[in-house]
């Protein structure tokens, strides 16, 4: 797969993930359960952790074949904040399941990693994206 094939890709995810991210942080105040509880705690440690992995190994990789002078390490620091923000999720996941009392901060938890991965794909498609695209072009 190409550059631009991998980033579309990425591109098509991200639309994904913020469509279950809006929709459930809706639920999450008109439907709350452990049902739903559960989908997002394996939505944030299963498929966000891949879609990382996919974009601090091969997105990264791709690009510094091309563009030796690419800072990945931006790409991997992005991450890493949005990893502390999800491990506060399960932090209060877990206290919550002993102690409803932290049902406000277990929601409100989950609602400022949604914002954040949100903002986070919107800088990756505004931002990075299109200026690997220019540098394709320049490539060629």
């Amino acid at each position: 797969m190409d550059l631009k094939d991998f980033i579309e890709n990425l591109k098509n995810e991200h639309q994904e993930y913020i469509q279950k991210m809006e929709n459930w942080k809706k639920l999450l105040h008109f439907k709350f359960n452990e049902d739903l509880l559960e989908k997002i705690i394996n939505f944030l440690k299963e498929d966000i952790q891949n879609h990382a992995e996919k974009e601090e190994e091969r997105l990264n990789q791709k690009i510094e074949e091309k563009y030796p002078d690419f800072d990945s390490q931006a790409i991997i620091f992005a991450h890493d904040v949005l990893d502390e923000a999800i491990e506060d999720v399960i932090y209060y996941y877990e206290k919550y399941k002993k102690n409803k009392k932290y049902k406000d901060r277990l929601v409100n938890s989950i609602e400022k990693v949604f914002t954040m991965l949100k903002d986070h794909f919107m800088e990756e498609e505004n931002f990075l994206f299109p200026n690997v695209y220019k540098e394709e072009k320049e490539w060629l």
